[in-house]
């Protein structure tokens, strides 16, 4: 079945089924994602070291520091997504970077520009485009559509399934957030308790 403009309707797997195929791929992934998460990790710490010995401390170095760190961010999730979407390994996803990364970049900046945009037309509008824009850099580097067209095709993955997509988002978040949450609770319960007592 599907739409008038012939995008097919599709089914989506339910929050669990999604959780335990994101564990299989963890496992049988996890050195190479745990690769393309520290190295970039490594460089930023080395650069900020760097940074801050040679030029010390300061706004402008906090400025720097910013932008180093962002640049790491955005270059760890090209290998992430790269490694999931395409099935490489850490080497082949930081070797194809500098032929794919200026496209991947231009995605991510439209990508934040419609989100922003919406935003500016109130949090529904910009939670609106955040759900179905979500897809845009899979898209880029599974299917090789590039700028706009990433975004269209993302759009359309989700098109007579925000809801539903939007619910295993949410699900997924809430359940990767509570092992995070109970292992906090410690360290909140112990601040909480300093700050009452003195």
């Amino acid at each position: 079945m599907e739409y008038a403009d012939g995008t097919p309707r599709i089914s989506l797997r339910g929050v669990w089924a999604l959780v335990g195929e994101a564990w299989g791929v963890y496992r049988t992934k996890f050195w190479s994602l745990a690769a393309a998460s520290i190295v970039p990790i490594a460089a930023l710490l080395l650069m900020e070291s760097a940074i801050t010995q040679t030029i010390g401390t300061g706004t402008t170095v906090g400025m720097v520091i910013l932008v180093v760190r962002t640049l790491g961010g955005f270059v760890g999730s090209f290998a992430i997504i790269s490694i999931l979407v395409e099935g490489v390994g850490v080497r082949e996803a930081f070797r194809r970077m500098p032929q794919r990364i200026v496209g991947y970049a231009w995605v991510q900046l439209l990508r934040s520009f419609a989100i922003v945009g919406g935003i500016l037309f109130g949090l529904i509008p910009g939670l609106i485009f955040s759900v179905e824009l979500l897809f845009a850099p899979y898209v880029f580097l599974g299917e090789g559509k590039k700028g706009a067209q990433a975004l269209i095709q993302s759009r359309r993955y989700t098109k007579g399934c925000w809801w539903a997509t939007y619910g295993r988002m949410a699900g997924m978040a809430l359940i990767f957030a509570i092992p995070i949450l109970i292992a906090y609770l410690p360290v909140a319960i112990l601040v909480v308790w300093d700050a009452l007592s003195s």
